[in-house]
């Protein structure tokens, strides 16, 4: 079990990975978003977008270039926030 979760932190995309053991069918979307935060809090925002763009297709069109350009200027010491005016 431990090389499945070594393989999930590895992975260059862990939002879309699917969970080692019964946790890919046990885990609600957000429960996956908290453990994704506890374990690469650097990978959240890409998760976030993905979920948005699920749940709310229209806004996520909106979102997405905004999200996208928020991400590639983050780093891990400083929180960032986002405002959406709809």
């Amino acid at each position: 079990m431990h090389r499945k979760w070594q393989a999930l932190y590895n992975h260059p995309s862990p939002h879309e990975a699917v969970l080692p053991g019964a946790f890919q069918e046990r885990l609600s979307s957000f429960q996956r978003l908290v453990l994704l935060r506890c374990m690469l809090p650097d990978k959240l925002i890409p998760a976030i977008s993905v979920r948005v763009c699920f749940i709310l297709p229209v806004l996520a069109s909106c979102m997405q270039p905004a999200c996208t350009q928020m991400y590639a200027t983050s780093c891990t010491r400083h929180a960032h926030s986002c405002h959406l005016g709809v």
